[in-house]
């Protein structure tokens, strides 16, 4: 493999999927420690690269268009800095296309939607859901002859939090999911919540500012007022915050990854039979997280949390 100067890496996912492909961006530069490394995300999770060291350049990327059209604007946008090589790490059609267009001599991809455009790919399996994504997306850079040696997902936070006033401990809850299958009843969150409190716990609420509504909904229904975060706070700052609590409850979701990757513990429930649902691919990665399932997340009982919780976290 000729010299690599300068590295694409596109994943253009929400916010877990996309911080549990940054173990490749590390494994990457154990490898070539003097290429710069450019990412390519949609604008809405750049906040997740800012102050990444092993990240030279953060691109956006919006799609306005499918197919050809926007292979071309890609390519457009990527052929002009001369990359040595190209990791895509969510497969499509219209990125293959680009980087191939573009020249980019090394092309490491899935082997789907067009993956005869790449020289090193790797067969597709996540749907099994058979190991982690962090190990899924990691066989890219074994593709490429690396064995990573830091598989930690990377979530820099330069400034402290600023919003948790007073003392400790606090717990948070963030209430939403993107997908309304794996959503927890409100109620429910609401009722752990008060169980929380009375063993002590400041409970912070958190959400993204379009389900601000349903986590105050969440606020108002609790006995003892939270501190109510909803829809205030950036990435970074969500970060922050998550940084000072003892835990994190949610369903699957974003944060529990951001959580995961400051170092605060999880507690994640899961819920469906298929695959995409599996708490073994998406869990949060690292150890001392707590992971309930069933068949349906809103039978999972509120008393089955807190005991969950109590027995992985209280001192007694």
């Amino acid at each position: 493999m000729a010299a690599i100067k300068k590295i694409l890496v596109i994943r253009t996912d929400r916010i877990g999927e996309v911080l549990l492909s940054t173990p490749v961006i590390t494994a990457l530069k154990e490898k070539f420690p003097d290429a710069e490394i450019s990412v390519l995300v949609k604008p809405q999770v750049r906040e997740l690269f800012e102050g990444n060291p092993y990240v030279s350049e953060i691109l956006e990327h919006t799609e306005t268009e499918e197919g050809f059209a926007a292979a071309l604007r890609l390519k457009k946008m990527i052929k002009p800095k001369k990359f040595d090589m190209a990791v895509i790490i969510n497969p499509k059609r219209d990125y293959h296309l680009a980087v191939f267009l573009a020249g980019i001599p090394v092309r490491v991809g899935f082997d789907r939607k067009w993956g005869f455009l790449l020289t090193h790919k790797v067969e597709d399996t996540k749907y099994l859901a058979e190991k982690h994504e962090v190990e899924y997306n990691l066989d890219l850079a074994r593709a490429l002859g690396i064995e990573p040696k830091e598989k930690q997902p990377v979530f820099v936070i330069k400034e402290p939090d600023k919003f948790l006033e007073g003392r400790g401990p606090f717990a948070a809850i963030h209430p939403c999911t993107s997908n309304p299958k794996k959503q927890w009843p409100r109620e429910n969150f609401a009722r752990l919540g008060n169980m929380l409190a009375k063993k002590g716990y400041n409970m912070v609420i958190v959400s993204g500012p379009q389900e601000a509504d349903f986590a105050r909904k969440v606020a108002s229904m609790m006995e003892n007022k939270p501190v109510d975060l909803a829809g205030k706070l950036s990435l970074k700052e969500l970060g922050a915050v998550l940084k000072k609590c003892a835990f994190l409850v949610s369903s699957d979701s974003g944060p529990v990854h951001i959580a995961a990757a400051v170092g605060t513990r999880a507690v994640v429930l899961f819920g469906g039979r298929d695959p995409g649902s599996n708490p073994k691919r998406w869990k949060p990665y690292g150890k001392d997280h707590v992971v309930l399932k069933k068949d349906r997340v809103e039978d999972i009982l509120p008393q089955e949390v807190f005991a969950a919780i109590k027995n992985a976290y209280f001192n007694n």
